[in-house]
């Protein structure tokens, strides 16, 4: 079905299965609670599913975030917006302490690859260089992360199998952090960007330069994205404020503009006439 964004088959809607096992600190489990089990959807499919736990900004975050890079033809997995059940899963929320019956999460689908941070524990510098090198896409997500603002898209915040099997997760940490409100929406401001400096031991001044020149490519496709209607198209849009609504298009909006500016600073050279 096309949706008002210009995108096909946005995020979809799901039930967290009974069963599902709780993450733990060796399956990389991060700071919220994880859980990875089946979830039906409403469409009659269902699909192994790696579920958060999330406070409602953060939730946002990770709706908006994976669904703009969806539309802007970066690889992400699919994601969903899933219920889990107090009946189904009592002990969760038990610890939690949670008093509702249900409450509403964060699901993206298990692609069934390692992180870079597992491939980096395990092969060293060597997988860095061959990351750098072979795997292009990576160059244009530097631009993708200036541009929302993420700072945290350190090695375990993206997933690889091979040159071309390359997935962007985790974008709780988009539009300023996981707790972020309206007055902390300045376009204009810059953010460091975590993936080059996690790289920076194997890129170049040639690589840099790359960077800056796929930075141009990337604000042109970045500049057709309707944000508004991806904003809506993710949910994301029914757990804000109209005023809180306003001002996230509009940081996303005008930082379009600033995307080389903010691409030079990350990767430390001069803005220059492209």
């Amino acid at each position: 079905m096309q949706n008002n964004s210009g995108a096909i088959d946005l995020t979809k809607i799901g039930l967290l299965a009974p069963g599902a096992n709780p993450l733990t600190p060796s399956d990389e489990k991060g700071i919220n609670e994880i859980v990875r089990g089946r979830v039906h959807l409403n469409d009659g499919s269902s699909v192994t599913t790696y579920v958060k736990i999330l406070s409602k900004k953060q939730l946002i975050n990770e709706l908006f975030g994976a669904e703009l890079a969806r539309a802007v033809g970066m690889p992400v997995p699919e994601v969903f917006l899933v219920r889990i059940d107090k009946c189904d899963y009592e002990l969760l929320f038990t610890q939690h302490r949670i008093q509702s019956d249900s409450i509403v999460s964060f699901g993206s689908k298990d692609v069934g690859v390692k992180s870079l941070a597992r491939r980096y524990q395990a092969e060293g510098e060597p997988f860095k260089k061959w990351f750098v090198k072979h795997c292009s896409l990576w160059k244009r997500v530097v631009s993708f992360d200036c541009w929302i603002a993420n700072i945290d898209r350190h090695l375990g915040n993206a997933l690889i199998g091979g040159p071309d099997e390359f997935w962007l997760i985790d974008h709780g940490h988009c539009f300023t952090g996981p707790t972020w409100i309206e007055q902390n929406l300045i376009p204009d401001s810059f953010f460091p960007n975590r993936l080059v400096d996690e790289l920076s031991t194997v890129i170049s001044s040639e690589t840099r330069q790359a960077i800056i020149t796929e930075s141009a490519n990337a604000q042109r496709i970045f500049n057709l994205a309707d944000v508004e209607g991806i904003l809506s198209d993710s949910h994301s849009i029914d757990f804000l404020s109209a005023s809180e609504s306003s001002a996230l298009i509009y940081f996303i909006e005008k930082r379009k503009s600033k995307l080389v500016e903010f691409v030079c600073s990350a990767v430390g050279l001069p803005l220059l006439p492209l």
